[in-house]
């Protein structure tokens, strides 16, 4: 059984992405493909912030994760930057045959570069390589220079989708895990967070 699955209502860990870059890089088709295994070409671009949930378990542990989708276009970036609050990790999109999208990445991270959140950046649209203007190098290097994970996904074909969220969530784990001796977590191995955000003990089989 993979490591990552479903799990109930019941969670032991919550985590807040928030998936950000220009309009058009394909930031709802990432999230759609990544929530619902879809894909649609005609997607409308994101008014504001959309809001979408998915429970998985990684390392036996429950965790519910929710992903903000912000819009790309400027008018909205006084919207979605008070929805970066309390983040643990942010997506950064760039459409590979877009220099423009990639060009904006350093006015994105402004948005959230005060944020103590772990960065994956994202070159999308993959599946159209005979239009590519970003080599893979590019974004390799100018991840490495941000100290961001990095990896290029294709949507449509659904190439490195899942393996994006997966990539950042451990990573995401593995940095609390670390801090654990700064920062108390909501919650430890103990307690159960149901559905309401209410904590419970998890029950005994026995006395």
């Amino acid at each position: 059984m993979s490591k990552y699955s479903v799990t109930t209502d019941q969670y032991n860990k919550l985590l807040k992405l928030i998936i950000v870059g220009d309009t058009n890089v394909g930031k709802s088709n990432i999230l759609t493909r990544y929530i619902q295994d879809n894909f649609t070409s005609e997607s409308k671009s994101t008014v504001g912030i959309e809001y979408n949930v998915k429970d998985i378990t990684v390392n036996n542990k429950n965790i519910r994760v929710q992903i903000w989708d912000t819009a790309g276009q400027e008018r909205f970036r006084t919207i979605t930057s008070s929805y970066y609050r309390g983040a643990h990790g942010i997506i950064l999109v760039y459409d590979i045959t877009s220099e423009l999208s990639f060009n904006n990445l350093d006015s994105w991270i402004k948005e959230f570069e005060l944020l103590d959140a772990q960065t994956i950046l994202i070159g999308n649209k993959i599946d159209l390589e005979e239009k590519r203007k970003i080599p893979f190098e590019s974004g390799e290097d100018y991840a490495k220079h941000k100290n961001f994970l990095f990896l290029e996904t294709s949507a449509k074909e659904n190439l490195n989708v899942n393996d994006t969220f997966h990539l950042l969530i451990e990573q995401i784990m593995e940095n609390l895990k670390s801090n654990e001796h700064k920062v108390k977590l909501p919650s430890d191995d103990n307690d159960l967070i149901n559905i309401n955000g209410h904590r419970e003990k998890k029950k005994n089989c026995c006395k």
